[in-house]
């Protein structure tokens, strides 16, 4: 062999900054995939805020045609109510005239020397005299029989009701 000296080394390189943030991988290498990752994943995101905001525009109109329907609604009750307070309104007139009309006084006395006062009502084909006094059943019995009139007891509930 001859006299010369032969040395051997290994050379190493330290790693960059940009190349520990990738992983030990230049973004030459690694940069295209990554930003198609990223792009994808942002599409996915709008995606999802698309279909958020879609589902907020449907609950938004359903709650419009909703309130819309309800004030359609109070209208219709409002328009019922008036009309039904007007139809009250007509009877109790109706009512108060017939209740005139039918007022009498018989000619007969009361034993007290008061004129007997009622009303005549009528149920159907059926018609009756009320005398509005508070008695018990066996004087209401003698003021009828003072005026010549029959004492009758109602049990039918509809006829009760004027």
């Amino acid at each position: 062999m001859s006299d010369e000296e032969i040395t051997y080394a290994t050379v190493r390189f330290h790693k960059s900054s940009s190349e520990l943030e990738n992983g030990g991988r230049s973004d030459e290498t690694h940069g295209p995939r990554e930003a198609g990752h990223r792009i994808f994943q942002y599409k996915q995101e709008k995606h999802e805020q698309k279909k958020i905001l879609n589902n907020l525009y449907q609950e938004y109109n359903t709650m419009k045609n909703n309130n819309s329907l309800n004030e359609q609604m109070w209208r219709n009750k409002t328009i019922e109510y008036d009309a039904l307070k007007d139809r009250l309104d007509s009877l109790n007139r109706e009512w108060n005239r017939c209740y005139g009309e039918t007022k009498i006084v018989l000619d007969c006395m009361q034993r007290a020397g008061k004129r007997v006062e009622g009303h005549w009502f009528c149920c159907g084909i059926k018609c009756y005299y009320f005398i509005e006094d508070e008695k018990r059943w066996s004087r209401c019995k003698q003021t009828c029989q003072s005026c010549s009139l029959s004492l009758l007891k109602i049990e039918n509930k509809d006829e009760l009701v004027p």
